[in-house]
């Protein structure tokens, strides 16, 4: 057994790839179709994958895809726009089978409910919070009904000078219930109705204005709310500006800052506070590319759609419109399959959170009692998908073989020599019987 394990045995690898659906996106959307990417690896090259798509067990596109790089090849295909797709991609792979289908989803997204509460210029919230993703309501402070408040999703304060005791009860209230709050302080504000305002929120307070310029060059690439913007981090463009913000007495997560290093947006999950006043006579950073990533994140940020899908086994979070009645908990389910997420309920949303479970991929549904609220996506991570070879220069082995003969025979040779492992016991218990007659009779 030793002889065995000393002579390695090393063969050349079979000269192949695993091919993998690594991930589906949304590429854009034209008129009423969806383009879809389809991203492959392991695709040889003269090879062509024919690929499925499929809306439950209907057959919806079938294309194929060719080898274009060593890493990875891919293709588009057009999906209807408004149709609700719980889809499955299948490709036909002679490597690891578990990778060869992808699920993903493509629902009726419910718009993003938002209310600006305003005594500033607000067009670029218009321009921003569109009709086809957002419901906007735009209304005056002296013009606001306070019952709208705890239907939104986010409400934004723009430019007040003064904000009432009775907006603060209210708002703290749809803070407390999961709602998102983001305040932009006008050019001259009542300081002490922010300031509770802001201490009851996020629990530091405005201080003291300072009137000088300063550019808006530092931005928190790695917090969540930018996190996927950008390609790479910038450090050259076209800075924006101000003539006066305030100072805020704590150290707090800063998204965007001055040069001199203070805050001019910062925010947790579900508050973000600007220190300047964004209207032209105090700021162009309405006029800057940075405002729309910036707002568009803060919105959606307040209601947690559904993604295209979900990988298993990683720390997500997802928000499903609709009201559990006492006692009630939402439920994921799929043919032979349910389990019980962490759920929280707000007053109109219901926020479910994914950790160890689901365990098998696949669309899920998501329901309340016998109604179906929301479809999700898992999929398992292509980590496996990745075959790596061993070098046969690393291994240090006695012997290498090209051939199965070879191995074979090889092993045929090793197994005649222990053999003689039998005579030498044969001859050790003679001696030892001898030993035994002769002390027995010499005696």
């Amino acid at each position: 057994l030793q002889n065995i394990v000393l002579n390695l045995v090393q063969l050349k690898p079979y000269n192949s790839k695993n091919i993998s659906i690594d991930s589906v996106y949304i590429k854009n959307t034209i008129n009423d179709q969806i383009e879809m990417g389809i991203d492959l690896s392991g695709v040889n090259e003269n090879e062509s994958i024919p690929i499925s798509v499929f809306n439950k067990n209907n057959l919806i596109a079938k294309t194929a895809i060719k080898y274009k790089s060593k890493n990875k090849s891919s293709t588009t295909i057009s999906l209807q726009k408004n149709e609700s797709i719980e889809g499955r991609i299948s490709i036909s792979d002679n490597g690891l089978s578990y990778d060869n289908d992808f699920y993903f989803n493509i629902g009726r997204k419910n718009k993003i409910k938002v209310l600006a509460i305003n005594e500033a210029n607000s067009n670029y919230l218009q321009r921003i919070y569109t009709d086809d993703e957002f419901d906007l309501q735009d209304v005056q402070l002296k013009n606001l009904n306070y019952s709208q408040i705890e239907f939104q999703n986010l409400v934004v304060l723009n430019g007040l000078k003064n904000v009432p005791n009775s907006l603060q009860t209210v708002l703290k209230a749809f803070h407390n219930k999961g709602g998102s709050v983001a305040i932009i302080p006008g050019n001259e504000i009542d300081l002490d109705s922010y300031n509770t305002l802001l201490s009851s929120l996020f629990l530091f307070r405005y201080t003291k204005q300072i009137k000088q310029e300063q550019k808006i060059t530092e931005i928190s690439f790695n917090h969540p709310l930018l996190a996927n913007v950008f390609e790479k981090e910038v450090s050259n463009f076209d800075y924006p500006m101000v003539k006066s913000y305030w100072d805020i007495n704590a150290k707090t997560s800063k998204i965007i800052s001055f040069a001199n290093g203070a805050p001019f947006l910062v925010g947790n999950t579900n508050t973000f506070v600007f220190t300047s006043a964004l209207e032209n006579e105090n700021s162009n950073f309405i006029n800057a590319p940075l405002i729309v990533p910036t707002f568009y994140n803060i919105g959606l940020n307040s209601l947690k759609i559904p993604e295209l899908y979900t990988q298993i086994a990683t720390n997500s979070s997802v928000d499903v419109i609709g009201e559990l009645a006492k006692d009630n908990v939402l439920k994921v389910v799929k043919p032979n399959a349910e389990f019980i997420p962490l759920q929280q309920a707000y007053a109109n949303k219901i926020s479910l959170t994914f950790t160890d479970n689901p365990i098998e991929d696949g669309i899920y549904n998501v329901v309340n009692d016998k109604d179906t609220l929301a479809n999700l996506a898992f999929n398992f991570k292509r980590n496996e998908s990745f075959l790596r070879y061993q070098n046969i220069a690393d291994i240090k082995a006695n012997t290498i073989q090209e051939s199965i003969p070879q191995v074979f025979e090889k092993l045929a040779k090793d197994n005649s020599i222990t053999q003689y492992w039998k005579w030498f016991v044969i001859f050790a218990l003679v001696f030892a019987l001898v030993e035994v007659l002769i002390q027995k009779f010499l005696k």
